[in-house]
């Protein structure tokens, strides 16, 4: 039985904290589309059930996002320059650019949340 060794997967950072993330994070990825289908295909899409259970896979799909979010700053070197909107507003620390991804996140999802009650006339 062949082994496979993580040396091709390592990536420049060579961050093995970095890559158990993310292995772990591909194997709990949820696919909401799919189970919204199960459940609408069985009939069970506007029960309480299927609330808990779209509920549960979009908690779960943002913790996966944050444990990305860990893996990516876990291989990013500290001596990094910054780029696009945050280089063009000066935002270089790492409490400057916590804040600023933080204020960027909540502003998509805030105009999301917006738009989509807009549009379902809510």
């Amino acid at each position: 039985m062949a082994v496979l060794g993580t040396r091709s997967f390592i990536g420049t950072a060579a961050n093995h904290t970095a890559l158990i993330l993310v292995f772990g994070m591909a194997a709990a990825v949820t696919s909401i589309p799919v189970i919204s289908r199960i459940m609408h295909d069985v009939g069970l899409l506007g029960t309480r059930f299927a609330r808990i259970v779209l509920s549960v896979a979009v908690i779960e799909d943002i913790v996966v996002y944050v444990v990305l979010a860990v893996a990516v700053g876990l291989v990013v070197s500290s001596g990094s320059k910054a780029f696009g909107l945050p280089a063009a507003l000066n935002i270089h620390g790492v409490a400057e650019s916590s804040l600023y991804h933080t204020i960027v996140a909540v502003s998509f999802l805030g105009v999301a949340l917006t738009m989509g009650a807009l549009s379902t006339g809510g």
